[in-house]
Parts: structure tokens; sequence; C-alpha cells
């Protein structure tokens, strides 16, 4: 990706039950996700395959996107309209609240972890994959 950690710490080491395109774990769907604190130099050059739309966010974005995500998952925003402006993947979302850089209420990330499990909408697949 171009940079060059400088510190790592570990923040959460957690199964999600998300979809993923490489389903490649031996258990039920999902990822035993490992997230970490990082500081680091240099310039992100993330691949396209990996990373989509790769940017920094002050923390009131990062909670406008995060609030935005949970209304997609209870409903308040159809799949179209989240693909036209979108808000967090949803694990992101969850990840953001439960590291405390975003506030989410308990039923929307019930309902962000439920809706993980499944696979894009197709007009979130197309989206991604232009």
């Amino acid at each position: 990706m171009g940079l060059n950690v400088v510190r790592l710490v570990p923040a959460i080491e957690e199964w999600l039950p998300n979809w993923c395109r490489r389903q490649h774990q031996p258990r039920k769907l999902g990822h035993n996700w490992h997230i970490f604190i990082a500081e680091w130099e240099g310039v992100p050059t993330p691949s396209l395959d990996e990373a989509h739309g790769l940017r920094r966010f002050h923390r009131p974005h990062l909670q406008a996107l995060a609030e935005r995500t949970a209304a997609y998952a209870v409903g308040d925003v159809t799949p179209g309209a989240f693909a036209a402006a979108p808000g967090l993947e949803l694990p992101w979302a969850y990840w953001a609240h439960r590291l405390g850089l975003v506030d989410l209420p308990h039923d929307a990330l019930t309902r962000i972890v439920d809706r993980s499990a499944s696979p894009p909408g197709p007009v979130l697949l197309d989206r991604r994959h232009q």
C-alpha cells in the first residue's frame, strides 16, 4: 500500500459474520477480524482489487457516514439510494463504533451485523467493481 508502519497496537480481535467474495474460512460465514491502531509514514497506494475509495475523514464526517450506514441497515435508506450516496461498508461502521470513533444506537448495530452476513445487492456489487 505504499506505507511504512512505525507503530502497531492490537485493538480488537473478534469474529464477525460478514459476507465476503472470498469465503475461505473453514467455519461459518465471516471473518476473524484483527483490528490495529497504526502510526504510519508514506503515501497510500491501495490495490484497486482490495480498497474502494480510500480516504481520511475527520470524526464528524466519519460519524455522518456511519449514520448513513445505520439508516441503510435499519431500512430507512434503500439499496439504490445507499449505492448512489453510500456511507461506510457495513463491517467498518460496526468497527468504528467498537473503536469509539463513532456512536451508533444498539438497534442499528444489531442490524448492521445482521446485514453484514448477506451479500450486497446487485447495485452495490456493480458500484464496487466499476
